[in-house]
């Protein structure tokens, strides 16, 4: 077994001596978990994200759903990965595209994307959007035939349309 000696090179209070003769730095350790930390929190951020395009598609899509929710509904489909859009877009493209599907007059396959809206709306406390998001649950409901729930998610919708004029 040897020894080796410290040397000037090495502080002593930033080093530890090992007996196989390496030197190994205290503070390599923290740096390597400070910089896992900043890189996992870069990846983080990164995965929720509105690109301009995204952005684009979003407003353009918003101005057409009156006139031609057909072009609407395109353009929404060219988001490609909406889910990984920014909470508030997500929540945006989500009543866009219940509010096209209920201009085309397609019935959605479940309420997931409506929720969304509701969701985001409710924790945001944007009223007016909020009592949209009401509307279009109650209409799911309704076409899926659960008339108790249509009433009371209508009900709702009418609370927060009534608050928003009051306000």
């Amino acid at each position: 077994m040897r020894m080796m000696k410290r040397t000037d090179d090495y502080p002593l209070k930033y080093s530890r001596i090992h007996f196989d003769g390496r030197i190994k730095k205290k503070h390599n350790r923290a740096a390597f978990l400070a910089w896992i930390s900043l890189m996992m929190v870069l990846l983080l951020a990164g995965c929720y994200h509105t690109s301009d395009k995204d952005a684009a598609l979003l407003q353009k899509a918003e101005q057409m759903l009156d006139q031609h929710p057909d072009s609407a509904l395109h353009l929404l489909n060219r988001i490609r990965r909406p889910e990984k859009l920014i909470r508030k877009d997500y929540a945006e493209y989500a009543l866009l595209y219940t509010k096209v599907q209920n201009k085309l007059q397609i019935i959605p396959s479940s309420d997931s994307l409506i929720r969304v809206a509701l969701s985001y709306y409710a924790s945001a406390h944007v009223p007016e959007k909020l009592a949209q998001a009401y509307l279009y649950l109650s209409r799911y409901y309704r076409f899926s035939g659960n008339k108790n729930e249509a009433v009371n998610w209508l009900m709702q919708a009418e609370h927060e349309a009534t608050a928003t004029l009051y306000d």
